[in-house]
């Protein structure tokens, strides 16, 4: 029996992510779609729109989170991090007030910044703290050391823990042996990483 497999080049579901425009996160923007985790608007998925602090918890949320609290009573949350009254508002809301009762998303001067572009390294300890709260075992070693990227000492203080953990067991890649620690994340670069993080 002969098998010939395909690599995916295109999204079954959005137009804008297709074989000439980021086909490498075809595979991972239909998996988190299907999952439920990420949404597009009106058939596009808008692969090269940066992703917000609000949009990244929300991801991590529905994803690891939101099955055992999603009917928790939120009692405090960031003061710029407002419910409203669309679902949206009220889904942000509520996966931001369980990431800070967790102590996962932590803010900067009791703000949570959540409409502010996320940087990778900010994304990698939102990850890295989810993990470590879900008690999700990462055993892989990629015998990657985080020195051995090019830029590691652009990675403030805070987050190297985090990152060197992150890339030591193989969820979080360098590109070129680059972390890029201080950039910010696009919705396909989200849509990797997460997929990875995911099905680690």
């Amino acid at each position: 029996i002969t098998f010939d497999v395909k690599t995916k080049t295109a999204s079954a579901v959005f137009s804008d992510v297709n074989a000439k425009n980021y086909s490498w996160a075809s595979d991972s923007v239909d998996f988190l779609y299907y999952e439920g985790t990420a949404q597009g608007s009106n058939g596009k998925y808008n692969p090269s729109a940066n992703i917000t602090r609000r949009d990244f918890m929300l991801m991590l949320y529905r994803a690891f989170l939101a099955e055992d609290y999603g009917t928790f009573t939120v009692t405090s949350n960031f003061p710029d991090v407002v419910k409203g009254a669309d679902s949206y508002s009220k889904e942000i809301y509520q996966a931001v007030g369980v990431a800070k009762y967790l102590g996962i998303a932590q803010g900067t001067n009791n703000k949570f910044n959540p409409t502010s572009n996320i940087t990778r390294q900010e994304a990698m300890v939102l990850i890295y703290r989810t993990l470590e709260t879900i008690n999700k075992d990462l055993r892989t070693d990629s015998g990657v050391k985080l020195t051995s990227m090019k830029d590691y000492s652009k990675i403030s203080s805070w987050a190297t823990t985090a990152i060197s953990n992150l890339v030591g067991h193989g969820v979080i890649k360098g590109n070129n042996d680059n972390i890029k620690p201080l950039d910010p994340i696009s919705r396909a670069e989200m849509a990797a990483i997460l997929h990875r993080v995911i099905t680690y």
